[in-house]
């Protein structure tokens, strides 16, 4: 307890106690919480240990790179408080020679893009961007 009466925890990356009342408000990924020695926490199950900036990129994605959501910490360089917790982003997509949309990738593999800004860019096409490559 600390001098308030509030129960604390030991951060699991750090040598101090958390104040326990700062576990309903912990940083949220992709739906997983980050482990801060809250209890009941059981880290890979229930949260994640804190990642360095850009997960295991180690950096911001750039436009037109590739980006898996399931990636920890992972993120955009063209993030705002418009785009969400990754960034702007566009799915995985292409035209096929039928003329349909097929995959490239995996569903939780997503390209960093600005779609919308009146640019065709070269990851972009009519099943991906529509808005901008007609």
């Amino acid at each position: 307890m600390n001098d308030a009466g509030q129960a604390e925890a030991d951060h699991p990356m750090s040598d101090g106690p958390v104040d326990a009342s700062s576990c309903d408000n912990r940083p949220e990924t992709g739906g997983v919480r980050t482990c801060m020695g809250c209890p009941g926490e059981m880290p890979g199950s229930n949260c994640y240990l804190p990642q360095q900036d850009g997960g295991i990129y180690g950096r911001c994605r750039i436009d037109g790179e590739d980006i898996e959501g399931k990636v920890i910490g992972a993120y955009c360089c063209n993030h705002d408080a418009d785009s969400g917790a990754i960034g702007h982003i566009i799915n995985s997509l292409v035209p096929s020679d039928g003329g349909e949309c097929t995959p490239v990738a995996p569903p939780s593999v997503l390209i960093c893009s600005r779609c919308g800004d009146g640019i065709c860019s070269s990851w972009e096409n009519r099943c991906n961007c529509a808005v901008d490559c007609p």
